[in-house]
Parts: structure tokens; C-alpha cells; sequence
């Protein structure tokens, strides 16, 4: 139910207004989510549980050899060469459908 209540998927229509979510289900699910959260669902600060033991994770995971620096740089590059590599493949079909239009 998460992924159908996010911020990601509230788009109904493309930016060249093509539709791509019905938009009587998706208030379905938003309101299937809603009802949800009513009823068992609970709202409270939790940023701050559980520090300790995340600080002991990540200490642990150092002692085995994890350096979560690395991790994250890892992590970094390959979404970096991720979203470069859409970006150019939508440049190249803008400029595919650019050159069809002439």
C-alpha cells in the first residue's frame, strides 16, 4: 500500500498530457491508505529511537570490514551514472522526435 501513497506517484498525466494512472483507482488507493492509517496506523516522533543502536550497528559493521564511506560513495556514483545515462536516452529520443516533426 506504501508504494501506491508516495510522493513519487501522484502523477496522473504526462507532461505532454498522455494519462497514465486511472485517476478514480488512484483515489482508491489513497483513500484504501487513509482508511488504513485510521485504523491501525500511528503517527509519533520516532527520529530519535533507537540511536544507540543504530550507532552499535554501524560500529559493528565497521569491525567486519564495512566502511560505510565507501558504501555511500559506491552508492553516489552508480545513481549518478544512473540518472545520466536517462537523461541522455531522453535527450536522444526528444531529439529523435524534434527531427521527425521537421
Amino acid at each position: 500500500m506504501a508504494e501506491n501513497a508516495t510522493h513519487n506517484l501522484h502523477n496522473l498525466l504526462t507532461l505532454r498530457g498522455a494519462l497514465v494512472r486511472d485517476p478514480h483507482g488512484w483515489a482508491g488507493y489513497l483513500t484504501e491508505a487513509i482508511d488504513a492509517f485510521a485504523d491501525h496506523g500511528t503517527a509519533s516522533r520516532t527520529i530519535d529511537e533507537g540511536v544507540a543502536h543504530a550507532e552499535e550497528v554501524w560500529r559493528l559493521l565497521a569491525e567486519v570490514g564495512v566502511d560505510m564511506d565507501d558504501v555511500a560513495d559506491k552508492l553516489e556514483r552508480e545513481g549518478v551514472a544512473s540518472f545520466q545515462k536517462s537523461f541522455d536516452d531522453l535527450l536522444a529520443a526528444l531529439a529523435a522526435k524534434a527531427a521527425e516533426l521537421r
